[in-house]
């Protein structure tokens, strides 16, 4: 706690420091293993716990105590390694504050951002595919892990690319209980592995993985990786990559839109190449084929959890991911 109050000692000394260290052993030791480790060390954990708590209905009251002493300090181990090994991160000095952004913008600004991305997607859509009406057709089961890689490699004298991530985004050995909760992919802080959902249409995969490649070289906060994932695959040569890249870009700014300028935000959608919809609609209609009662309460668990590590919003912290994308791009003035 003490040393999560200063964000500028975190950021030179732990995630310039200490964290590069200890994730490349990690990652060093992991990628060896085809197989997504940390799933395996969290069934592990999820089993421990269980047992535990059935233990507890069959222990001697003289006995308990005992028992609930050794579960915290169980724990207690466990929240210090995720600390250590990565969760300091959520206390690293602000992107903005390094790129030196406001977090302010208007929703003039925000339409002009979506008019650019509008403007490219429908440039690179008419490049790859047949005729303005065709999806895009991303190759089945492809591993898009090395263009995400090298995506990252051509940003490494970026000020916000301090180190390379792992070179392997493993598939989840859980993707379908993933999928029901809600979620494309995560990253295992024990492991320093990013997993990802192999179910999710591969559309959408380049963005995902580089969104857990950002929690790899460690930016802790969903904003932040969201907007590294934008950053990355948009610059990126891949033309497949930067199609991703944009229109999850412009995603999150109809998001906001929606609640700004409904009708501008209608008005922008009409100027989206009818491919370019499908290719969206996709999205759609994956998610609501595993639409269930759990998801919601899978999404406010881990809105808590958010707002447990440095992230007071919650779920709703992803809407900053815009504020970094528009006043980014102002600066830059290029897409």
């Amino acid at each position: 706690y003490v040393a999560s109050q200063n964000e500028t000692w975190i950021e030179q000394y732990y995630s310039m420091g200490l964290f590069t260290y200890i994730a490349d052993a990690l990652s060093f030791f992991y990628s060896a293993i085809p197989f997504s480790l940390g799933d395996v060390i969290y069934v592990f954990l999820v089993f421990m716990i269980v047992k535990w708590i059935i233990g507890l209905f069959f222990t001697r009251r003289h006995r308990l105590k005992t028992k609930l002493l050794n579960m915290t300090v169980f724990l207690s181990l466990v929240y210090l390694i995720f600390n250590l090994f990565w969760g300091f991160n959520y206390y690293r000095l602000p992107i903005h504050q390094k790129l030196e952004l406001s977090t302010d913008y208007s929703t003039k600004e925000l339409r002009n951002l979506s008019c650019k991305l509008i403007e490219s997607i429908n440039k690179e859509h008419r490049i790859l595919a047949e005729s303005d009406t065709v999806a895009i057709k991303f190759p089945t089961k492809n591993d898009f892990g090395p263009s995400v890689q090298q995506a990252y490699l051509s940003m490494e004298n970026h000020q916000l690319i301090t180190r390379i991530p792992a070179n392997k985004v493993k598939s989840s050995l859980f993707s379908t209980a993933l999928t029901y909760a809600g979620f494309s992919g995560y990253y295992n802080p024990f492991t320093n592995e990013s997993q990802i959902n192999a179910l999710v249409p591969d559309f959408r995969k380049p963005t995902i993985m580089a969104h857990e490649k950002a929690h790899q070289i460690g930016y802790a906060k969903e904003n932040e990786a969201n907007f590294i994932a934008c950053l990355t695959t948009i610059n990126s040569r891949d033309r497949l990559l930067r199609y991703s890249g944009l229109c999850y870009a412009l995603q999150h700014c109809l998001k906001d839109l929606y609640f700004r300028d409904k009708l501008s935000r209608e008005a922008l959608i009409s100027d989206l190449n009818p491919g370019v919809l499908k290719n969206f609609k996709e999205i759609s209609v994956f998610w609501s084929k595993y639409e269930n009662p759990l998801e919601p309460v899978m999404k406010v668990v881990y809105g808590n959890f958010l707002k447990a590590n440095n992230q007071p919003k919650g779920m709703k912290t992803y809407n900053y991911v815009v504020a970094l994308l528009v006043n980014y791009y102002q600066k830059e003035s290029t897409l």
